[in-house]
């Protein structure tokens, strides 16, 4: 969705050498934003890193929609930390995720309390866009039904 509604996209990575690179998805549908990637070393918060920060402000944004790997380390702490930098964030919930349903319930539960929105992708692609009806709404349909609706593998 970002890439086809020009919106930035910022891929962060912690620790590529003992967890691994960014899912092989990303680095496919995105390989531009996946080149340009923060590397971090053992920082928790990508927002510890200042070229990250200044990336962020230069694009003039407020709104942040973050996922991430792991919903209570990855997610979490650059949630918790743009919220803290004034950034009006919305966590997308079905698009990370712990070993545990509680590590997701107690990490959303202390985001919501932090203020951010919590979301799913339905929810914030429908959002964006507003209306199937419209050539963008369509366009939004369609990357929903490939990405996402033809991958949930008999579900229903």
């Amino acid at each position: 969705m970002a890439l086809d509604y020009a919106m930035p996209l910022v891929v962060t990575t912690t620790m590529e050498e003992y967890v691994g690179l960014t899912i092989q998805d990303i680095q496919d549908v995105a390989p531009e934003a996946f080149q340009a990637r923060f590397k971090r070393g053992v920082e928790l918060s990508c927002w510890d890193d200042p070229a990250l920060e200044a990336d962020i402000q230069e694009k003039g944004r407020k709104n942040i929609i973050l996922a991430g790997l792991t919903t209570d380390i990855c997610m979490f702490w650059a949630a918790r930390d743009a919220i803290e930098l004034g950034y009006r964030v919305t966590v997308v919930a079905d698009a990370c995720g712990t070993m545990t349903a509680l590590g997701d319930q107690v990490t959303f539960d202390r985001l919501r309390g932090m203020r951010a929105t919590i979301t799913v992708v339905n929810q914030i692609v429908t959002e964006l866009v507003g209306n199937f009806g419209t050539p963008e709404g369509q366009k939004a349909q369609k990357i929903m039904g490939d990405e996402i609706i033809s991958k949930l593998g008999g579900t229903s």
